[in-house]
């Protein structure tokens, strides 16, 4: 069985209001991490960012708005398309960036994520082996951070 999914799609990623900015987004999850979704976002205008985003909360945005704290993710139609789209808002105190994408390409994507770890079962005995095996797999010897 696979042990990640990846894609790729269009966005736009729209930045202090007014500026627009057509980007490519890689999509990747994997068994290891089951909770997240890893999105990055490059472009010609664009330095490569990297955002880590709840599967759950993508799943969840898709219907209706959801999230909470910096993370938010809701239906919406993206820039120019005139399509269902579904868009990641991304709050600090600084700034705030709206990624929009295609529903049904996220849709698609997330019912992908489930063929390796279904909805509910992140924690399930498989999920829980591999976080195991990963945390162990140093030997028990303390991290570079002191931790174990």
């Amino acid at each position: 069985m696979s042990r990640e999914v990846r894609a790729v799609t269009r966005g736009v990623l729209e930045a202090a209001g007014a500026v627009t900015i057509p980007c490519d987004v890689g999509l990747r999850y994997t068994r290891d991490d089951p909770c997240a979704v890893t999105l990055t976002l490059w472009g010609a205008s664009l330095v490569e960012e990297h955002w880590c985003v709840s599967r759950d909360l993508l799943d969840a945005g898709l219907r209706a708005g959801s999230g909470a704290g910096a993370v938010h993710v809701r239906p919406g139609t993206p820039a120019g398309s005139g399509r269902p789209g579904v868009s990641v808002t991304m709050r600090s105190a600084a700034r705030t960036v709206e990624l929009s994408l295609d529903h049904w390409a996220m849709s698609h994507y997330l019912e992908r994520t489930c063929r390796i770890v279904p909805m509910g079962e992140e924690f399930g005995p498989d999920s829980m082996n591999a976080v195991i095996d990963r945390l162990l797999s140093d030997g028990g010897e303390p991290s570079a951070h002191g931790r174990r």
